[in-house]
């Protein structure tokens, strides 16, 4: 009889052992089939949908400030002798409201007068810590750049700026132009692109540091991953 019921309970334990073991089989495929999706399919997916739209957002500007480097109302506005201030001002205002943007400027190569707005906000200065960006825009080969810089204009406010060369019929560079998007407000958008793709977003520079990201990023995560965050950077781009 005992032998009957050891025999029972070794049935037992080895059918629970077999359950488990298929439970953990399944499960580890199931895992690893979910992750090869995730890292294969929906990642890239989401990826592609983020920077889709985040290139969208950030092409307005590019063609806002492209759009009035060319503007044949400020090429002549600049050559008649910026007399008249206050169409200038409007101009800009329109530019700056209608599209939604933080900031719209014109610096001119010939007064050094800085135009925003609200009139004039100071004259740039080639010793002037400042206004380095006008002069490296007026030598740059180019006829744009962005870069982040704070906003004089907006409190300080950290700002991506896109400066557009103005120049005349012949070519010759008669100022700089262009907008600005505060980077709180692409934050903004980020952490909007999280809500939607449930994923953290950040951007890197090739130094492997973070320049942009939601706001809820964890940083401390990202610093002990930091090298493996700039190995990934090397590999994809191991040219730049």
């Amino acid at each position: 009889m005992i032998n009957k019921y050891r025999l029972l309970l070794i049935v037992i334990f080895l059918l629970l052992g077999g359950f488990f073991i298929t439970s953990f089989i399944y499960y580890k495929t199931a895992t690893d089939i979910t992750k090869d999706r995730l890292k294969h399919q929906s990642l890239p997916a989401s990826l592609d949908n983020i920077s889709s739209e985040v290139q969208r957002y950030l092409l307005k500007p590019y063609l806002i400030a492209s759009l009035m480097a060319t503007d044949t109302f400020m090429i002549d506005w600049i050559l008649n002798g910026e007399t008249d201030i206050a169409k200038i001002q409007h101009y800009l205002a329109a530019i700056k409201q209608n599209n939604n943007t933080s900031s719209s400027f014109l610096v001119s190569a010939k007064t050094m007068n800085y135009y925003y707005p609200q009139g004039i906000l100071k004259k740039v200065s080639p010793t002037a810590v400042r206004d380095v960006w006008f002069y490296r825009v007026k030598k740059m080969i180019d006829d744009y750049e962005s870069n982040i810089d704070i906003d004089l204009a907006e409190n300080d406010s950290l700002t991506i700026f896109i400066n557009y060369k103005v120049k005349d019929r012949s070519g010759k560079f008669l100022g700089a132009t262009g907008v600005g998007l505060k980077i709180s407000s692409i934050s903004d958008l980020l952490e909007t692109y999280k809500n939607k793709y449930n994923h953290d977003i950040y951007f890197m520079n090739h130094a492997g540091e973070i320049v942009l990201s939601t706001r809820s990023l964890n940083r401390e995560k990202y610093i002990k991953n930091q090298s493996f965050f700039q190995a990934s950077i090397n590999k994809l781009a191991p040219n730049c």
